[in-house]
């Protein structure tokens, strides 16, 4: 069964600057770098990688920080952990963004030192959280058998933005939801394609089956703070017909072999 696609209207100003994904910042000698996602979703955890080098710790000593958050409004904007030392200068953080859009401030403090000398560096980097468009995708399983760890990937203009893995009880439906977050994506139309199972690991489909198309239509400028909202719905069919029939002729054989 071939899903027909859905017609959506997209009413949303959209920011068109991207900042690089390597943040890098240096005093002295001593070098401050984060590296992870420009833009957030609001509400929604990356994780990040800051790296400390340079100064009086590479000479035997300790890199150290502390992290300070800051914006329009922080409400629900976190960092963990927000202090550390360590001898290597790398540290994983995970950042959640706020609830609202807007440009987070992550102001970090980092000391490289060693019994002998220490080096102070303050440094402020811009994510900029965005209102994301949400993909809803409706999956139905139609089977006597739980379907589990399904891959439902997304497109938009045959480009890949991310994947979703779910579970589908049997004689059930789930919907999945993908944030996708529009940064510079130009104001038009656009197509996205939701495929699921794409290599049919899991059961035996004819593409029609696991492949629904949509339309959408962006138009915008460049102002901060803009809703983006998108709901596209849509049906994916998983039938277990075929698997379900294997297995009885199976049995079948057996019995009377």
């Amino acid at each position: 069964m071939k899903v027909s696609a859905a017609l959506i209207v997209i009413m949303a100003l959209l920011m068109v600057s991207i900042v690089p994904t390597g943040h890098v910042s240096a005093v002295g000698d001593v070098f401050i770098r984060l590296d992870g996602p420009t833009a957030l979703a609001t509400g929604s955890s990356q994780m990040y990688t800051l790296t400390i080098s340079g100064g009086p710790a590479e000479q035997g000593g300790n890199f150290s920080y502390s992290i300070s958050l800051s914006g329009l409004n922080t409400t629900g904007a976190s960092v963990s952990p927000m202090t550390g030392n360590s001898t290597s200068g790398t540290f994983s953080l995970n950042i959640t963004a706020p609830d609202i859009p807007q440009t987070l401030k992550v102001m970090i403090n980092a000391t490289s030192s060693n019994s002998a000398k220490s080096v102070t560096v303050e440094k402020t980097f811009s994510i900029r959280v965005l209102r994301p468009i949400v993909i809803s995708q409706g999956i139905l399983n139609s089977g006597d058998v739980e379907a589990k760890n399904v891959l439902v990937k997304f497109y938009v203009d045959d480009i890949f933005i991310g994947s979703k893995v779910v579970d589908v009880p049997a004689k059930s439906n789930v919907t999945v939801n993908y944030d996708w977050i529009v940064v510079n994506e130009k104001p038009g139309e656009h197509q996205v394609k939701v495929v699921m199972d794409a290599q049919n690991e899991l059961v035996e489909l004819s593409e029609g089956n696991n492949v629904a198309y949509h339309t959408i239509y962006i138009t915008g400028g460049n102002t901060m703070g803009t809703v983006l909202w998108a709901t596209i719905g849509g049906l994916l069919v998983l039938l277990f017909l075929l698997y379900s029939m294997k297995g009885k002729k199976k049995k079948y054989a057996r019995k009377y072999r």
